[in-house]
């Protein structure tokens, strides 16, 4: 059985939200309800909030979670929260990767990590990104190859260890 998180938003709360639509939606179908003269404004978030870890991990770590995509029923992706931590990205916030995340209940095509938004100018990875440019992988996905490796392919995603790691899929 599919368990749903609370909904809860980025820069407000989903109850507001509801009862501001509601009360929009009342008032605009004559229900008899009282209207203020104007809507309260939305109160600005002094910063955006960021979903915690916690919060994804909720579904994230529960293998019998699933949820419908195109008429299917398809499993949630699973993070083993132990491995996470011993990554190298264990201390980042799931969002710093998955940036098109914004409330917990979410599209499910959520876009790629975009590992290049942090590792640009650091020399190691400079030379790394030189290479797979002129890879085989590279220029096929500069020609729209989307299927054409990519850094996770190699490196992975979510268990990611340094690259002298006995462990690390890319050591040498």
């Amino acid at each position: 059985m599919q368990r749903l998180p609370h909904r809860r938003t980025v820069g407000g709360t989903g109850a507001f939200r509801w009862a501001l639509a509601f009360g929009l939606a009342a008032c605009g179908l004559g229900l008899g309800i009282a209207c203020a003269a104007a809507a309260p404004a939305p109160v600005p978030a002094a910063a955006a909030e960021v979903l915690a870890n916690t919060d994804c991990l909720e579904c994230h770590t529960d293998p019998t979670q699933t949820r419908k995509v195109e008429g299917k029923t398809v499993p949630l992706a699973v993070v083993e929260t132990n491995r996470f931590l011993a990554s190298v990205h264990g201390k980042l916030n799931c969002v710093d990767c998955h940036v098109g995340v914004t409330e917990l209940v979410h599209a499910p095509n959520v876009p790629p990590a975009q590992c290049v938004s942090c590792h640009t100018n650091q020399t190691n990875h400079e030379a790394a990104a030189a290479a797979y440019r002129t890879s085989i992988h590279g220029v096929s996905r500069q020609m729209g190859a989307s299927a054409a490796a990519t850094c996770s392919d190699c490196h992975g995603n979510h268990y990611i260890t340094r690259v002298n790691d006995p462990d690390s899929p890319v050591f040498k």
